[in-house]
């Protein structure tokens, strides 16, 4: 029931204690920190700042934040036990920007988060299934052009693609060699 944070620069690690949680996010923009905070009736997060005092414990479990902090999802889009319904946030107002309920009566489009881009706060990766095709896609999705603005044929048996370090592309695996999407 601890968390240790590492200086890399110092060689130190500093030892956090908080209540059991699976799951820790991070607001790269400013460097707080998040863990599962579960209320009798709810999930929300305890915050932390980037030495690892607590500041508060919030009633919200939007805590999943994109690159400059702009935009965040709930911890329920990190699919840890199963895909479930998910939304974009405008981390500020908190209004809903776009919404992906699960509904596994094959006919609705289901949709489950990868990663936001680690530049660009408008881009994140996430897994598609389209109902009438029956196709997997992954795909890039802008959320302040709300559209999908790249996709590829995803699979099972695909390598894992992932955001390069600079957010201006993707990486994977394809026939042996690593392969550079970019954008």
């Amino acid at each position: 029931n601890e968390l240790g944070l590492v200086n890399v620069e110092k060689g130190s690690v500093t030892k956090i204690p908080t209540a059991t949680a699976e799951l820790i996010t991070a607001c790269p923009a400013n460097g707080n920190f998040y863990t599962e905070h579960h209320f009798e009736n709810s999930e929300g997060a305890d915050e932390y700042d980037p030495s690892g005092k607590l500041l508060r414990t919030i009633h919200s479990d939007q805590v999943v934040y994109s690159a400059g902090c702009k935009y965040v999802l709930p911890f329920v889009a990190l699919s840890l036990h199963g895909p479930d319904d998910w939304a974009i946030y405008d981390a500020q107002s908190h209004a809903k920007l776009a919404d992906f309920p699960w509904n596994e009566d094959g006919k609705t489009d289901l949709h489950w988060f990868q990663a936001w881009n680690p530049r660009d706060d408008n881009l994140l990766l996430m897994h598609s299934s389209v109902a009438a095709t029956k196709t997997d896609t992954l795909d890039v999705y802008d959320v302040s052009k709300k559209k999908v603005i790249k996709n590829w044929p995803d699979s099972a048996n695909a390598a894992p693609t992932v955001w390069s370090g600079d957010g201006k592309g993707t990486v994977t695996v394809r026939d042996l060699h690593i392969v550079f999407d970019p954008l």
